[in-house]
């Protein structure tokens, strides 16, 4: 609480408990304790969400490497249509459309691999 300024706390708790200075929790506990309660049980999860942070951080590497490495496949597998789509729809700037569509295609096929192995992180995110 070391960012509440000092004396409001203090007054905080002395106008609660002239509002609810009888009353009681459903545990039995004095009610202007409830806030304080709720205040820790914040604090606690909130140090479970941090401890699981690393964990939602790799789910979501995992899947955008994922999804454009299958973009990348889809790429290759039909290159007539990609070349097609990189001169009709794309069209990439100062770029040939043969050229675009390598690029773009080998980006989705390489960058998703360092993203896996944490590898040029700052790269990889930079090419998409």
């Amino acid at each position: 609480l070391e960012w509440i300024r000092p004396g409001t706390l203090q007054k905080a708790i002395e106008v609660a408990v002239r509002a609810h200075g009888g009353q009681k929790t459903k545990d039995g506990l004095p009610y202007v304790t409830h806030p304080l309660t709720l205040m820790t049980r914040g604090r606690q999860a909130v140090a479970v969400v941090e401890r699981l942070q690393p964990l939602a951080q790799l789910a979501a590497r995992l899947y955008l490497a994922q999804v454009f490495f299958l973009a990348g496949l889809t790429k290759l597998g039909d290159w007539e249509t990609t070349l097609l789509l990189f001169e009709n729809e794309y069209q990439v700037p100062l770029l040939s459309p043969m050229l675009a569509a390598i690029s773009g295609t080998t980006g989705e096929l390489v960058l998703p691999v360092l993203l896996v192995l944490g590898l040029a992180g700052r790269l990889a995110a930079a090419g998409r």
